[in-house]
């Protein structure tokens, strides 16, 4: 189940917040918001994701991970890098890259990530892993 209502800058809004947290209050053990994208700069399929690199993201990503836990369920988030299939980052200007060169869907020429920029997603995985924990996932 991933986020429906998020803001202009893809922070999860007061009703998205209240729509997981009802998830808690009926007795769910696990919530799991979805995903959420560990490198926006080179891994964003598109508009409906939250953010783990963003560090203003961070009180209301905060407030959604409280909310399921203050009822007694763990809150989950998926980290998610969408690769060759990046189709926002690629809008936005950026360079993405696939697990060899090719074509994705759209018929876009997309290269291999080279050496460097594997070891900077593994970072960014890191980060993001960290981040999510700190606001209260998979407590």
């Amino acid at each position: 189940m991933g986020y429906e209502y998020l803001s202009s800058k893809n922070y999860p809004l007061d009703e998205t917040i209240a729509f997981y947290e009802r998830k808690a209050l009926g007795g769910w053990a696990t919530v799991n918001v979805g995903s959420a994208v560990a490198d926006s700069k080179r891994g964003c399929i598109g508009l409906s994701n939250t953010y783990l690199d963003d560090p203003e993201a961070l009180p209301p990503i905060y407030r959604l991970a409280s909310s399921i836990n203050r009822h007694g369920a763990v809150a989950a988030i998926e980290l998610q890098h969408s690769g060759a299939n990046s189709y926002e980052s690629a809008r936005r200007g950026n360079q993405i890259y696939g697990a060899v060169d090719g074509e994705n869907p759209l018929g876009m020429f997309v290269p291999a990530m080279p050496e460097e920029i594997i070891l900077e997603t593994i970072e960014a995985y890191g980060n993001a892993a960290a981040y999510a924990k700190f606001c209260g996932f998979g407590s």
